[in-house]
């Protein structure tokens, strides 16, 4: 049973997969971000449908946050040719 104090705590986080971006939620009952998605951090991830599974470094634990966005990467090296 959740006490009339219990917040929920919810990160939006961005993760570049090759040229495509993806912004998914991690949400956790204490204020806390773990290190590896930390800005500028590379991470090992999959993308499994509407969710991101991220590997936790020494723990053999995967995260699963989900995708709440995408977009393509603006980078001239995305840029498709019709």
């Amino acid at each position: 049973m959740l006490g009339r104090n219990c917040q929920q705590y919810s990160y939006d986080v961005s993760v570049r997969l090759g040229c495509d971006i993806y912004v998914a939620r991690y949400e956790s009952p204490i204020h806390y971000l773990p290190s590896v998605l930390s800005p500028n951090h590379n991470v090992n991830v999959r993308l499994d449908g509407e969710f991101l599974d991220v590997s936790l470094p020494d723990t053999h634990r995967t995260l699963k946050l989900g995708v709440v966005s995408s977009e393509r990467a603006s980078d001239p090296a995305c840029a498709t040719s019709n």
